[in-house]
Order: structure tokens, then sequence, then C-alpha cells
């Protein structure tokens, strides 16, 4: 195909009221640290819904190498993923930035879409969601430019706090060091710094403080999805 469109790549979606309700009513309020996660393998396995801050689903290797899979921002899940209690997880969940979450035990979660099936097919739904996007986020790794990812990047990551702002600029919603860019796309620190400095002397991109800020120009010149 001439083009490769992607609706939100490596950015979880949030959850229909329905489901965040539910977590909301039924689950414990924690305050998790910076490094912190959830239980999400075995019969003590957990669910949580993101009230603040920032979590990575990340893969370490080997090697030590840390590949970020996807991001979970506030509205969102982190747990969810796997419905399998058997399942053997290779990857893990934990917080980015210190936040306010909402834990249930996922049994508690499986038992009531049981009972309920509106809930059901709202959880499926959701989880086919995650799913795709976490995907999208690899399939773009393999298949576009360090370039566009980091467009692709940047675009998805503010919109899932607003929409993107036409003939304006576009403050990151929150700042995210270059190294856990460079995991989520699979890029060099290097040559991402090299391209963020360009877009910078072409008036695409510039700095308040730490955060950074696009042109809706930069962003704006992407494959729509449908």
């Amino acid at each position: 195909m001439a083009n490769i469109v992607l609706n939100s790549p490596w950015i979880l979606p949030p959850e229909p009221e329905i489901l965040a309700g539910f977590i909301r009513e039924t689950g414990v309020r924690r305050n998790l640290s910076r490094g912190d996660g959830i239980s999400i393998e075995g019969p003590d396995a957990e669910v949580a819904l993101v009230e603040s801050g920032l979590t990575v689903v990340e893969v370490i290797g080997e090697l030590r190498n840390r590949h970020i899979i996807a991001l979970v921002p506030p509205g969102a899940t982190m747990g969810s993923m796997n419905i399998d209690g058997d399942l053997k997880l290779s990857y893990g969940v934990r917080m980015h930035s210190e936040g306010d979450v909402f834990v249930i035990p996922r049994k508690t979660l499986l038992q009531h879409a049981e009972t309920d099936p509106i809930f059901l097919k709202c959880f499926a739904l959701q989880l086919l969601r995650k799913e795709h996007a976490a995907m999208e986020g690899m399939f773009a790794n393999f298949a576009l430019p360090l370039e566009i990812r980091l467009k692709h990047f940047f675009r998805s990551f503010i919109g899932a706090y607003y929409p993107l702002r036409q003939n304006a600029w576009n403050p990151l919603p929150v700042t995210i060091p270059m190294a856990s860019v460079s995991y989520i796309v699979n890029g060099n620190r290097s040559s991402i710094s090299q391209i963020i400095s360009r877009w910078a002397a072409e008036g695409l991109m510039k700095k308040d403080g730490h955060r950074l800020l696009f042109k809706s120009e930069l962003l704006a010149d992407l494959p729509e999805a449908a």
C-alpha cells in the first residue's frame, strides 16, 4: 500500500465509563511512586485504572535492553491485557511518573464480566483496542523511518490528552525524557536528538523549560486514519 495509516500507536485508549466506573467504585485507591507497578500474573493479578501520572508497558531484553511497547495515560488501565491467569508474561508495567491509581483484583473484574453481557462486550472490545494500539506501535517501528515514527508518536501522545491545535503550538502534556522516547520508537538517542534539533532550527519545535512544543504543521502531515 502507498501510505501507512495509524490510529494511536503506542498509546493505550481510555476506558469507557462502564469499565472505569466499576473499577473506581470497587477498587482501592493507591498512590504509586515512579518505578512502582502492580501484580499482573498469577491468581493475585490486579488491574489498575490510572487516575494521574503515566505508566509504561515494557519488555526487558536478555542484555538488559529496554523496550517500551505502550504508554498508559490517565483514564486507561494497566494489567487488563492479560486475562489468562496461567499465561507467563514477557512484559511488565510500572509507573513512569508518580501518580494515583484505582486497583482491583483481576478475578473481580472477570467475575463481574461473566454476569453482565454489556460489560463483557465493552471489556472485550476494549481489549482488542489495546492490543491494536500496541501492535500499531510495533508495526511502525518495523515499517517506518525514524523521523516519521517520531511524528506519529508525538501526535499520538498529544492526542491522548487533547486534540491537536491547528495553526498553533502543541505542548507535550507530560515531560518525557528522550531516553524513554528512544525506547518507544526503537531509535538511537543521538539520531533522535539530531532530528529534534533540525525541527527546532526549522521553527517547527521549541522548548519551554524541559517541555517540548510542536507546530501543528509538523504533526499534521501524516496520513489520517479512516
